[in-house]
């Protein structure tokens, strides 16, 4: 199906190919987040307005990406019957995440462009803008979960299951991370 691409492309794109496409895709999507304050700290979390320095933003991609791909490797060495190479897991997921590029460039539109006051007024383009970024959201964790699948050769309630926890617990450990650092780690890169 000539759609496939959409949901699933690691069917046939996977090893060092997804890997440096999927370490573009996060490049790319730090810089231009980091161009409008586009913060993507977590495994799905998405905010903006907040200006801080452009190393941030690679560090809260990077981490989230490195710790969730940790997490599922983890999870199919344990749960799949079939050899499953580090080099799958970390680039699907990497590639997984390029629908938050496509977020990163929709902030570019003046109409999504917001700017840190502290708590945001509730605006008709702050609701779109968060419906958007919902939608692309769990476009990005139907493409994380193929990754997954595929990478691990994983299907069913194992690979739901361990998916979902994977998820949960980077999610979790990235929050401990990032709040604990988050100061130090301005304080260096500034």
């Amino acid at each position: 199906m000539k759609i496939n691409w959409l949901y699933n492309p690691f069917i046939q794109i996977a090893g060092t190919r997804s890997l440096l496409s999927g370490l573009l895709v996060l490049l790319v999507t730090a810089f231009l987040g980091g161009l409008n304050n586009v913060h993507y700290d977590g495994v799905i979390d998405i905010h903006a307005g907040m200006p801080a320095p452009w190393l941030l933003f690679l560090m809260e991609s990077t981490l989230s990406w490195l710790l969730f791909s940790v997490f599922l490797l983890v999870a199919a060495k344990v749960l799949s019957k079939s050899k499953v190479r580090v080099i799958d897991i970390f680039g699907t997921q990497a590639l997984a995440r390029y629908p938050y590029l496509l977020i990163s460039l929709i902030s570019f539109i003046p109409y999504f462009h917001f700017e840190y006051t502290g708590m945001p007024d509730l605006s008709a383009s702050l609701i779109i803008f968060g419906l958007v970024t919902f939608v692309f959201t769990i476009w990005t964790v139907i493409l994380m979960y193929n990754a997954y699948s595929v990478s691990a050769n994983l299907k069913g309630a194992k690979a739901v299951v361990s998916f979902i926890i994977a998820l949960v617990l980077a999610e979790v450990l990235f929050k401990i991370i990032f709040v604990n650092s988050y100061k130090t780690v301005l304080q260096y890169i500034n």
